[in-house]
This record gives structure tokens, C-alpha cells and sequence, in this order.
């Protein structure tokens, strides 16, 4: 044995254990392949998260024009419709719902429903909310 515990042979380069151009080839081949693997992945994942930002910012519009449709003091009579700055087409719509349950009570409920459209290349693509208003009935 020589110096930290290393053979001599190996120091002259003769007789020592290594690997041979076959093993490199497939052992690179190998982490080619994880990266391209690994490549593929990462985007998709971009490609997922582009299309998720069109669904979040048309839920946040719809939220938006709900809210505005609810609180504003001429309810039930301002249905609205429109597009927004961003480009997405919204629309709303109320009914009266449940008559026959609150013929008997001094209410009226109604259905609100706020449908956001959009386009992502040749698609059309739309999200919807609907809630429920209770309001004491006019006489």
C-alpha cells in the first residue's frame, strides 16, 4: 500500500479498475434521458399554471360584478352585462326562486347568477357563480 492507503499500480496506471468508454456512454445516455424527462415536466407544469390564470382572474371578475349585483340598492331590477378592461365578457342574471315555499313568509329569494367568458387562443372558455339573495318582501 502507498500513500492514504492508494495502490501503486494505480499511481502508474497500470493494472487499476475503471471504467471503461461503454459504462460513460450509458451512463450519460441514462441522465439524458432524466433530463429530458425532467424538462418535459417542468413544462407542463408552466403550461398548467397559464391556462389556471385565466380561470382565476375570470372568477375574480365574476366575484367582482356578484357583489356589485347584490349590494347594489335597486335589487332585483339590475341585471347586468358588459366587458371588462381585461377583455372578458360577463353577464348576469336573476330570478325569483322557491315561491311556493315563502308564499306564507314576508320573503322573497332570489337566484343570482354571474357567467364570465373569455378567449385563450381559438377556445372559449367561461366560468359561473350563482348564489342566493333573501329580500323582505315589498307589499
Amino acid at each position: 500500500m502507498g500513500i492514504y492507503g492508494l495502490n501503486r499500480r494505480c499511481l502508474t496506471g497500470s493494472g487499476c479498475g475503471g471504467f471503461t468508454l461503454l459504462e460513460i456512454i450509458i451512463a450519460l445516455s441514462v441522465i439524458g434521458i432524466a433530463v429530458i424527462v425532467a424538462v418535459q415536466l417542468f413544462s407542463a407544469n408552466l403550461r398548467a399554471i397559464a391556462a389556471s390564470e385565466g380561470h382565476v382572474n375570470a372568477a375574480a371578475h365574476a366575484e367582482a360584478v356578484m357583489r356589485s349585483v347584490v349590494t347594489d340598492e335597486e335589487f332585483p331590477n339590475n341585471a347586468v352585462s358588459g366587458i371588462s378592461r381585461d377583455g372578458f365578457r360577463y353577464e348576469s342574471s336573476i330570478t325569483k326562486v322557491f315561491e311556493d315555499r315563502t308564499r306564507n313568509v314576508n320573503v322573497d329569494i332570489y337566484q343570482v347568477k354571474v357567467a364570465v367568458y373569455w378567449s385563450e387562443g381559438p377556445r372559449q372558455k367561461s366560468v359561473s357563480l350563482v348564489t342566493l339573495k333573501l329580500t323582505e318582501r315589498k307589499i
